[in-house]
């Protein structure tokens, strides 16, 4: 019964994160694209997250499940991890601004408007790496290796 749980849930949290990834990375460019109109919609905020802890819970003894929830837990961007990306990002570029609030002490100039993406990505990829390493450190990948 518990493996059959962690089938739907792995099934949930891969369309839920799916989702959250076409909602938040996919959907602003394709409709500017297309000039159509565009609301942000910010997906199925920890959803995802938690049907893939769940799924993990029930078939931790499948390798691969292992794999896939690396994959599943940076594809979902409404997820709880990229929640804590996100406010150590808003916490490092509020800390840069003047304090009015409205212009940033840099005098450069305006900045482009992708410039978040640079720290989110980085931050999201050190995240990434850092759960790889603890991962083969506690043998999570163990049957790859032989």
């Amino acid at each position: 019964m518990s493996e059959t749980i962690g089938w739907i849930a792995l099934g949930l949290a891969a369309l839920v994160g799916a989702r959250n990834f076409y909602c938040g990375f996919v959907r602003g460019p394709l409709y500017r694209w297309f000039g159509w109109e565009y609301r942000w919609d910010s997906g199925l905020p920890a959803i995802g997250s938690l049907c893939l802890i769940v799924a993990l819970a029930c078939l931790w003894d499948v390798h691969w499940v292992r794999i896939a929830g690396a994959v599943l837990a940076v594809i979902d961007t409404a997820g709880i991890p990229w929640f804590i990306v996100v406010m150590v990002v808003m916490a490092v570029v509020s800390a840069s601004r003047a304090p009015d609030g409205d212009k940033y002490i840099e005098t450069a100039g305006p900045r482009p408007p992708w410039t978040w993406l640079t720290p989110t990505l980085l931050l999201a990829l050190l995240a990434m790496i850092l759960f790889v390493v603890v991962a083969f450190n506690a043998g999570w990948f163990q049957s790859m290796r032989e």
